[in-house]
């Protein structure tokens, strides 16, 4: 029985107990330590004061992880889904009170109860 599309992931330990006929060697790579990383490049050259807005590559990444947290609600994200962001990329707020409320009121730019 073949289906298409499928995709099976086999972890090995030692390379003399695998015969595959095929070999996918790769990288995983999480999102969100992706993201933190762009973060902090973008911080750094903000502090520099050479920040001229995300390169290319950092406005893809971005995108993507807009995308990721704004899916459930069609681009938007609300204070929840920012803390799980921020708590994400490592950035958590000092309480989830004051502070989420204070950066989320920030974002918000158009005081709807949504980042977009």
């Amino acid at each position: 029985l073949k289906l298409n599309g499928t995709f099976r992931e086999i972890i090995v330990y030692h390379d003399d107990n695998a015969y595959p006929e095929y070999v996918v060697k790769y990288e995983r790579i999480f999102f969100h330590e992706r993201f933190a990383e762009i973060y902090r490049k973008m911080s750094q050259r903000k502090e520099k004061g050479i920040y001229n807005g995300p390169t290319a590559e950092e406005r893809e990444v971005l995108t993507s992880m807009w995308a990721v947290f704004g899916m459930p609600n069609k681009g938007k994200i609300n204070k929840w889904q920012l803390l799980d962001l921020l708590n994400a990329i490592n950035q958590p707020p000092e309480n989830e009170d004051e502070d989420l409320d204070e950066t989320f009121a920030e974002w918000d730019t158009k005081k709807d109860g949504w980042i977009d």
